[in-house]
């Protein structure tokens, strides 16, 4: 399995593709930074490093930023294969056709005070 580690730096927001068989590594470089998602979705977005031909199903995916925020937002770091049971049950496209990851983040200062039924609540 090829895992993609990128770390953000406070404030920054990294983003990229995850593809089949790669795994989301989200992390922050300074012990007082947790993660945070800002946006993630999973699918065929567009032609890219992961979806290297149309076949006439481009477009199709589902935002999964809360998915991501429950598994991610509010840890120092975190790390998601792709596809995991989650994304692979979303089935945004028809299942002859590989989808992958898109996700966003970025590191905010901040520590985890309470966990409530939306996900990660910080304080700062």
């Amino acid at each position: 399995m090829l895992t993609r580690a990128v770390a953000a730096v406070a404030g920054l927001v990294e983003a990229s593709d995850y593809c089949l068989m790669e795994e989301f590594n989200a992390s922050c470089r300074q012990p007082d930074e947790v993660v945070v998602i800002d946006r993630a979705r999973y699918g065929r977005m567009a032609i890219s490093r992961c979806v290297t031909g149309n076949y006439g199903h481009l477009g199709c995916y589902v935002d999964v930023r809360r998915l991501l925020h429950a598994k991610c937002s509010g840890r120092r770091s975190c790390r998601v294969r792709v596809p995991d049971d989650d994304l692979f049950s979303t089935r945004p496209c028809p299942s002859d056709f590989t989808s992958y990851l898109e996700a966003t983040y970025r590191c905010q200062r901040g520590k985890l005070i309470r966990r409530h039924q939306t996900g990660y609540e910080m304080g700062k």
